[in-house]
């Protein structure tokens, strides 16, 4: 029956012109989420995002500065598991209540939709895709960025274990170059991510 019922919902998402690997939704939905604490369990630690900050932290230390930049932020969970000593860090959210939240911390901080890069005015060694690529087009998203790296700067994309981001990470792997790949495990959550370092 569950089958059944996804199968019809796929055919009148195709029969609309609708993509069957993006969940589209709006600010206000976001910006509820996150007004309403959904996400706060992500600042108590996730295993994809450690594993993140770990490479991020690890390369800052043989580097005399690098700069990151977080896309789809939210409330900072990747930020706060960072040592900003030698990291410029800049974050960017879709949801004003995220964004408004991380005010004072010690980083930069903008509000705008993914597809919109004109506040960015550097080019960065980390670019940081965490949970979000299901969520629009996330093949404009990934090329659009990728003119944003430094010389050696790479994408790194976590994405949940589904059959939607089996097929986003397909596309990936067809497309970049995969220079390191991970698969990370929750017990608790019961969830597994795979990691992509692309350039």
């Amino acid at each position: 029956m569950k089958l059944l019922t996804r199968l019809k919902s796929a055919h009148r998402k195709l029969s609309q012109g609708e993509s069957l690997f993006t969940v589209p939704q709006s600010k206000s939905h976001w910006d509820k989420q996150y007004s309403t604490g959904k996400w706060d369990y992500l600042l108590e630690g996730q295993p994809n995002i450690s594993i993140m900050a770990n490479m991020i932290n690890k390369a800052a230390r043989h580097s005399s500065r690098i700069k990151v930049l977080d896309v789809g932020c939210g409330n900072g969970a990747l930020f706060h598991e960072l040592n900003l000593s030698k990291i410029d860090y800049t974050g960017s959210d879709f949801s004003s209540v995220a964004i408004d939240a991380l005010t004072g911390c010690d980083g930069r901080f903008i509000n705008a939709p993914v597809d919109d890069v004109s506040q960015l005015d550097d080019d960065y060694d980390f670019i940081i895709f965490s949970e979000i690529l299901y969520y629009g087009d996330y093949r404009e998203w990934l090329n659009k960025y990728r003119n944003r790296l430094s010389k050696r700067g790479v994408i790194v994309v976590s994405m949940y274990k589904t059959w939607r981001t089996t097929l986003i990470a397909n596309w990936i792997s067809k497309t970049y170059r995969i220079q390191e790949s991970f698969i990370v495990k929750s017990c608790l959550r019961r969830v597994a991510w795979n990691i992509y370092v692309i350039r």
